[in-house]
């Protein structure tokens, strides 16, 4: 597989899929030690979508550069979240709530900004860190695969065949 640019993978992602997102659990509730990967596809581009979701785990490639504009990006990010009370008081508010280890404690803007422009500094250092948390999440042992869809659009044994290779 060719490698493509930032740009080219999300013009192609909006192609192919109805809708994609990613969340590390750091709601309020149930489900705060987790990361989600969730894409919608029309019936028609399920094979792609699969697809999509194969390469998104185990094929994208974490460069120096991408991370750089991206921490840059989320570091900006961060300090204009210091202006906003509301956001503020919610972050007061998690930081008490929450123990040390957990997302909502951790995935906070005035812990982030720091952290950010050590990383848009030093992006290098972060590749190796970020393919060693892949690997840890893509563990057959930390997946689970949930499918939301009309069964008998999906008949043939090879649709649900297909899923084999999201897990390595």
């Amino acid at each position: 597989t060719a490698t493509r640019g930032y740009e080219e993978v999300v013009q192609a992602l909006n192609r192919d899929l109805v809708d994609y997102t990613a969340h590390v659990g750091a709601s309020y509730g149930s489900y705060q030690r987790h990361v989600s990967l969730s894409v919608k596809i029309d019936v028609e581009n399920y094979e792609k979508g699969v697809q999509w979701l194969r390469d998104l785990r185990s094929e994208l490639v974490f460069t120096p550069e991408r991370i750089r504009v991206v921490a840059k990006k989320l570091a900006n990010s961060a300090a204009s979240h210091k202006r906003d009370g509301d956001h503020v008081a919610r972050l007061l508010l998690s930081h008490q709530l929450y123990q040390k280890g957990s997302n909502p404690f951790l995935i906070n803007t005035m812990r982030q900004e720091k952290l950010l422009e050590k990383m848009a500094e030093r992006p290098e250092a972060v590749v190796d860190k970020l393919n060693a948390l892949r690997q840890e999440l893509i563990k057959p042992s930390n997946l689970t695969l949930h499918i939301t869809c009309d069964p008998a659009k999906l008949a043939s044994d090879s649709a649900w065949e297909s899923l084999k290779c999201l897990v390595p």
